[in-house]
């Protein structure tokens, strides 16, 4: 992985991230196993929250060599939390730059993960809750182009985020296939792929080999029939070459691809991507997790929580370390407490969050 590569978005932002290789796992029930061409050799998954499709890696490094798709996989997963429906497809921005969409799904620890030859399932990850599958990532200019669609629900993350995606729905953009309205006809069509895309994932989950194939045939059938490839006949076809010279006119990649990276030497020693992002240290003798943080011209580097030791166990003991550790906690991110706080103690990865009784960590 390139220096470049760490400025994307990827499953390296996820907080106890535990990386698994597509193929090739020392438990082979932790296979994935992408169907899907384009993939990396592996994914991500951090327990109960969220795993990344060994596809969604491959478009988040390589799918657009010359963009950094801002924003943050942790900070996405934080605001997604809690909500949709398990079975549903969702979109939404990755940043507040809005260049960029991101696509995932809900499904249950029972269910087989979206593409996955190898049929495996959350639980078998040992994930004991449904999960947040990340999918795919998009450009917010080719939806606008009309060269692509997606399914789903937009699901607004950040301020305004809505009225942004009002406005590019009511855009009309020419592009390779004429003048689109690039929402407007896909209505009947999005609903019809969804409802095979179900019907498939349920063949899977009951081992239906023969179903399996009649659905990826009426899926691959369904898919030559997208609105933007029925409107053929337009003389205001792109040429070729046009969109790779936009991609080279890129402003802030020409300043980056000719700047030297520099990254700092407390970065490197610690094994971490990029400041104030935590990582887990099984190897450390005392120590968990370690994160280099910056504040000002001072760099810092804080490792912090127990090695071994079961934590936020319960609401009560999560309320307890709160207590002893308040003032420190308060200090901010120069504190060890405080990234404990935001990584280990966390509300949402409360084991027992009705149990009000302290439990000693062992």
């Amino acid at each position: 992985m390139t220096w470049f590569d760490i400025l994307k978005l990827g499953g390296e932002d996820l907080f106890d991230g535990e990386r698994k290789e597509n193929v090739g796992n020392e438990d082979s029930k932790h296979d994935y196993n992408d169907t899907h061409d384009r993939k990396e050799t592996y994914f991500y998954n951090v327990k109960n929250e969220t795993t990344t499709r060994p596809h969604f890696e491959w478009q988040a490094k390589k799918k657009f060599p010359t963009d950094r798709i801002d924003g943050d996989l942790q900070r996405i997963a934080e605001l997604i939390e809690g909500s949709g429906t398990i079975g549903n497809r969702y979109f939404g921005f990755t940043s507040e730059q809005r260049d960029h969409l991101i696509t995932w799904r809900i499904i249950g620890k029972e269910e087989i993960y979206p593409t996955s030859k190898k049929l495996l399932k959350p639980i078998d990850l040992k994930n004991d809750n449904r999960v947040i599958v990340f999918d795919s990532v998009y450009r917010v200019k080719e939806l606008q182009k009309g060269s692509i669609n997606i399914d789903g629900k937009f699901e607004p993350l950040f301020n305004n985020d809505q009225e942004e995606w009002n406005n590019i729905q009511q855009k009309k953009t020419e592009g390779r296939k004429g003048n689109i309205d690039i929402y407007s006809n896909l209505g009947d069509w999005n609903n019809k792929n969804a409802e095979l895309d179900r019907k498939l994932r349920g063949a899977k989950k009951n081992k239906n080999y023969k179903s399996i194939q009649d659905y990826e045939k009426q899926i691959a059938a369904h898919n030559a029939k997208h609105p933007s490839k029925q409107n053929t006949n337009n003389s205001n076809t792109r040429r070729r070459g046009q969109e790779r010279r936009f991609r080279k006119s890129v402003d802030w990649f020409e300043v980056v691809k000719n700047k030297k990276s520099k990254k700092h030497p407390a970065l490197t020693n610690a094994g971490v991507s990029g400041f104030s992002k935590p990582k887990r240290t099984p190897k450390h003798k005392t120590k968990s997790h370690v994160v280099v943080v910056k504040d000002g011209d001072k760099v810092k580097t804080i490792r912090f929580g127990q090695q071994g030791v079961k934590t936020n166990q319960t609401a009560g003991q999560r309320k307890a370390f709160k207590s002893r550790h308040g003032k420190d906690i308060k200090r901010g991110k120069l504190s060890a407490a405080y990234w404990s706080n935001k990584v280990k103690w966390s509300p949402s990865k409360t084991k027992e969050k009705k149990n009000k009784n302290w439990r000693k960590g062992s």
